[in-house]
Parts: C-alpha cells; structure tokens; sequence
C-alpha cells in the first residue's frame, strides 16, 4: 500500500469523528486531522438540500494535485455516507471558494435533469464513486 493510500484510509476513519455526512448533518474534514501532512486544508459543507451539497473549499480555483485528491476523496465520502453512486461537479464554482458538487443514486441518472443544467456540459466533472474509491479506501461507516 502506498503512502497516499495510507493517508487516504486515515481519512475515512477520521471523518467518522471530525465530520459527519448523514443526510441530516453538514460535513466537514480537515486535512491535518486524518494524516495527510502535506497540506492544511479544511473542506466544510455550508448546505446541503438532499441532492447538492455547497462546500467551502479555500483556494478552490487555485488547489494543488494533492487538494484535488483531498477534496475527490471528500466528496466520495459524502457520496457513499449519503448512499450516492456518483458525483458531480458543477461547470464552475459559486466563488472562488464555495463548490456545488452534486450526487446521483445511480449512474443512470440525468444530472441535467435531477441536479440542474450546471451539472453537465465540458466543464462540469462527473465522477463515478466506485472508481475514485479505488483511490481513497473509504469503508461506509455504521
């Protein structure tokens, strides 16, 4: 196991006590808490209306390789804690610093139609949970 796989499972285990993403609570995770060292960064949901979740992620426009791994493997954590296949990005961000990123139950969804029009298009990134999962490691908490 490499080390981002390391830190990356240190983030579902730390999530479980400095953020939670039930359906009825807002989430947040900050970096330095669940082992990933080499940044500082706090990632935090503002709302959240069952399907699109507002996140306040500092320095979004401007994140390093490792942030967006950070904040891929957040919004898979919330995607499988709120029982999502897929997530998505919208084609850009309410401002420099707060991101929609919406969930669909399944892959077979229409982001279009369920999510809104921001949510598809060139700019918006879909993701489906499973194969960024690889990545990260997170176990769905009981």
């Amino acid at each position: 196991m490499n080390a981002l796989s390391r830190l990356t499972l240190q983030v579902l285990a730390a999530a479980a006590i400095t953020g939670n993403a039930a359906a009825d609570e807002l989430y947040s995770v900050y970096s330095k808490d669940v082992g990933w060292t080499a940044i500082d960064l706090v990632i935090s949901e503002v709302s959240w209306n069952g399907r699109v979740s507002q996140l306040r992620i500092p320095r979004y426009e401007s994140r390093s390789a490792i942030e967006s791994r950070f904040a891929m493997c957040a919004f898979t954590d919330i995607a499988i804690q709120r029982g999502f296949e897929v997530w998505v990005v919208s084609d850009g961000s309410i401002t420099d610093e707060v991101v929609q990123v919406g969930f669909l139950r399944t892959g077979d969804e229409d982001a279009g139609t369920i999510l809104g029009k921001q949510f598809v298009g060139d700019r918006a990134l879909r993701a489906e949970v499973r194969a960024i999962n690889r990545m990260c490691g997170i176990q769905p908490r009981k």
